[in-house]
């Protein structure tokens, strides 16, 4: 158990999947918005069936985006690397911080576009992602920096 200064020094990271990641989904549904308004707003006949799919497909589109973006849940403290997926059955995988042996990071022109990328983790037989957060150069400082302090912790 931690007492109180130790969770004062103690600094954590948390990330999920990044919204820039679903730029293209976003786009349809402001697009159709905009679509719709338009036909709305110069009196023109829009089916009630169509606008009604529309704003199903809006909702649908928004939630189901956001929904997958609360399935991952990564987090860098002191000892461990923690990646938490799913929403009712939540799976924990632990990756201590002194088993890492490398930290790379792989972003595609689109993901360099946008700001975010994927992380691999390698445990020196196993790669682990993170997968599309923002800024990842970030998060590798931070856990690189996490990495260096436990390992100078567990050297004295």
């Amino acid at each position: 158990m931690l007492n109180k200064e130790e969770k004062k020094n103690t600094e954590f990271l948390h990330v999920r999947n990044s919204r820039k990641m679903y730029f293209p989904i976003y786009l349809m549904v402001f697009i159709l918005i905009f679509i719709i308004g338009y036909i709305k707003y110069n009196g023109l006949a829009l089916n009630n069936i169509a606008l009604i799919l529309g704003i199903i497909f809006i909702i649908f589109a928004i939630k189901s985006t956001e929904i997958h973006r609360f399935l991952n849940l990564y987090e860098i403290n002191n000892n461990f690397v923690v990646h938490t997926s799913g929403i009712f059955s939540k799976k924990v995988k632990n990756i201590e911080l002194t088993s890492i042996s490398d930290v790379r990071i792989d972003q595609n022109l689109w993901q360099r576009i946008m700001g975010y990328g994927n992380i691999y983790v390698s445990l020196f037989a196993e790669v682990n992602i993170v997968r599309n957060v923002n800024n990842p150069r970030k998060f590798v400082n931070f856990l690189e920096k996490k990495m260096d302090s436990k390992r100078r912790a567990v050297s004295i």
